[in-house]
């Protein structure tokens, strides 16, 4: 048999693979599965400086006759309130929106609303909110401080309160404002409103990294995070939108307006609104373009293992259907993925190659199929993903680099994250710390995503079952494993399940929770050190960790530590702040908890304010950073 003979017959064993998969793929996908048990990370109010917290642009708003506040928000959802702090949906019919005019001599240039009361009062709106007392010869500035306005952002509709002279409410585009007292004091109304407008994620909190997400702000996007600890909102951040640099820079380059660039070492793409995709190889020395139709780009996603495939998510020029497109060949050819996805934009994509899903993020909520991301096949049908809050568009979907975890950005409510569908097809093991793929060792607590479990054995040891749901599966790996390898056996309903992981005497992991806040305690108060409660000078902090291997008692697997005298770490441990080695006064397993340790230092007498990176190392291996508060 010739070479080519040879590798025409393992490109058909591939195929025949490929079709055998995508068959029981698709026979999973046509069954009802229970919905993802989506949890939010954050909230959706942004803390700007202001009064109050900020939320999103609010586009009406408008008092009814028995005094309840209204508003209607861009997607067009309404809402209501008659106390200042619970909003109900709402279907009262908004009054003809005030026209606005050039606001002449008060804001010069500025499109401005005007309003005249019952009570002889005028209000005009703009930058600021102006209110007259003489029929508008002259005016007072009820929002501006030092040069700035109190609000943050220019205001889009304004209501005064025809039952209290120096009441009004203004919608801007940082949420909804009310005064009582004709502008002396400012509250936000944006608690409980759902309506903070998500764009993009940039970065998930895993790998020592935090949850980064792009808002609209105006005609652009604003970059805010969500800090470990922090439960006010989302702070913004002095950085750019890294998608908006790229676009500008590619468009730079070939002299057009870009919509949207995605790309990963050399490799990079690049689309308008035009119907037309850009790709290079080799940093832009060299461009290909591929023509698309009528359509708008919206997003890429790239494979970060091999930048030859991507997707390319579209946005239609009017009515009809968006697309999803995808290459294999680095932008030299695209073809059609997309189905029987629902009509409308598709604003984001993201993909495991691995197994080959899909998600789509539509104005029509998530979507998810399928597919060959290794070779050319066919398009396959596209299955909603339900519990998600709304209807709402669904503006971004990122997997984590597990690819256990789905992110979402869902407009008006933030950001969401559940155990990603596909694991059903092709189940992982990860360590429950912080879902992060490294080595298992001795005594680790690990989660297998897309599975339940009954029983479960490493290296030919019984493991201790914790908890089992049809999706998830936690468990303990026993205390006496040893070599550089281990395999995991699971039984469970839908059979049995192995995976051969790597195996190391330590493999710290400092516990998070899932949206990536590392538990760390003030040993004398126990309560969490966080935003709210900051690391100070000389205070004795608790850190919760797996991983850290054998102890001293030997010490059963899946048995809860003794709450007198709990077994101690054999590994050397140490733990850094910055780089500056911390003294260590206990490093143990944590009284009553399973597979849980225990490591209790000492802060230094003296810190900088702010967040810190905490790393635990034992034995030589070294933990992902978790971010610590400090204050002085």
């Amino acid at each position: 048999m010739s070479h080519l003979d040879t590798v025409w017959t393992g490109r058909c064993r591939w195929v025949a693979a490929a079709g055998i998969w995508l068959a029981a793929a698709s026979a999973l996908l046509g069954q009802t599965a229970p919905a993802p048990d989506w949890r939010p990370v954050g909230n959706t109010l942004r803390l700007l400086g202001l009064p109050s917290p900020a939320g999103g642009p609010v586009e009406r708003l408008w008092f009814s006759a028995e005094g309840r506040l209204h508003l209607r928000l861009s997607d067009g959802r309404q809402f209501a309130t008659s106390d200042w702090e619970t909003w109900a949906p709402s279907s009262s019919e908004a009054p003809p929106a005030v026209a606005a005019a050039p606001a002449g001599r008060i804001e010069e240039g500025s499109p401005l609303r005007r309003m005249a009361t019952a009570s002889g009062w005028v209000y005009a709106a703009g930058q600021h909110l102006y209110r007259s007392a003489d029929d508008g010869r002259t005016w007072e500035n009820l929002t501006e401080w030092q040069g700035e306005s109190l609000l943050g952002g220019r205001i889009l509709d304004l209501a005064p309160d025809p039952g209290a002279a120096d009441r009004v409410a203004v919608a801007a585009e940082t949420g909804i404002w009310l005064t009582h007292d004709a502008g002396r004091t400012w509250i936000g109304l944006n608690e409980g409103l759902p309506n903070l407008p998500v764009r993009a994620l940039l970065d998930l909190p895993e790998d020592g990294r935090r949850l980064r997400v792009a808002v609209a702000a105006g005609d652009g996007t604003d970059v805010v995070e969500w800090l470990p600890g922090q439960k006010a909102g989302w702070v913004r951040v002095s950085e750019a939108d890294p998608r908006h640099m790229l676009r500008e820079r590619v468009g730079a380059e070939l002299g057009r307006m870009m919509t949207a660039a995605a790309g990963t070492g050399e490799s990079i793409y690049a689309g308008g609104s035009d119907g037309q995709i850009f790709s290079t190889r080799d940093g832009g020395a060299e461009w290909r373009v591929f023509a698309i139709g009528e359509a708008r780009v919206e997003r890429f996603w790239v494979d970060e293992a091999d930048a030859r495939v991507a997707l390319a998510a579209l946005r239609p020029s009017g009515e009809g259907r968006g697309r999803v497109l995808r290459t294999l060949n680095g932008g030299v050819w695209w073809d059609d993925l997309t189905a029987d996805l629902a009509a409308g934009a598709v604003f984001g994509l993201t993909a495991d190659r691995e197994t080959g899903a899909i998600y789509a993020a539509t104005d029509r909520g998530l979507f998810w199929t399928v597919n060959d991301l290794r070779a050319p096949a066919p398009a396959t049908a596209w299955t909603p993903v339900a519990g998600l809050p709304g209807p709402a568009a669904v503006r971004d979907a990122a997997l984590d680099r597990a690819g256990v975890r789905l992110f979402v950005a869902v407009e008006g409510f933030g950001v969401r994250v559940a155990a990603a569908p596909h694991r059903m097809l092709r189940p992982a093991a990860v360590h429950t710390a912080d879902f992060g793929m490294r080595p298992a060792a001795p005594g680790a607590l690990m989660s297998v995503f897309g599975t339940g479990a009954n029983e479960a054995a490493a290296g030919g040891r019984p493991a201790a079952v914790l908890s089992s749901e049809p999706g998830e599966t936690q468990l303990q790996i026993p205390f006496d494993v040893s070599g550089d390898s281990l395999r995991l056996a699971l039984t469970g309903a839908p059979g049995p399940l192995d995976f051969d992981l790597p195996l190391r005497e330590t493999a710290p992991a400092v516990l998070t929770d899932r949206d990536g806040t590392p538990l760390l305690l003030d040993a004398e108060s126990g309560m969490p050190v966080d935003a709210a409660n900051p690391g100070r000078p000389g205070m004795v902090v608790q850190i919760l960790a797996t991983g850290l291997g054998r102890v001293n008692p030997d010490w059963p697997v899946g048995l809860p530590a003794p709450l007198e005298a709990p077994p101690a770490v054999r590994a050397p441990v140490r733990v850094l702040l910055d780089g500056l080695d911390l003294p260590v006064l206990r490093a143990t397993l944590a009284p009553g908890y399973i597979g849980y340790y225990l490591v209790e230092v000492r802060l230094p007498e003296f810190l900088d304010t702010g967040i810190s990176a905490l790393v635990v190392d034992a034995g030589g291996n070294v933990s992902l950073p978790a971010g610590v508060h400090l204050d002085q």
